[in-house]
């Protein structure tokens, strides 16, 4: 008993093509299925977290429970 392989075949029913002017851009295609949403008007860009400070936040908060430990131990 022999395996046949099934043949596969390029189907040339891709749909319309974009003119050269244009280019393709895969993320402004819209299908049915999409799952992308358009930004809404009202949404407010949040403030950029100046991670600096909350770096030098971090290091004194460690240092003071570092002072209360040891404070503590005597």
């Amino acid at each position: 008993m022999r395996y046949q392989r099934t043949k596969l075949e390029v189907l040339d029913d891709a749909g319309p093509t974009p003119s050269s002017e244009q280019g393709c851009n895969p993320y402004a295609q819209r299908g049915a299925g999409s799952t992308l949403r358009a930004p809404s008007e009202d949404t407010q860009r949040r403030t950029r977290t100046d991670l600096r400070k909350l770096s030098e936040h971090i290091k004194k908060m460690r240092e003071l429970e570092a002072r209360k430990r040891s404070d503590g131990e005597d």
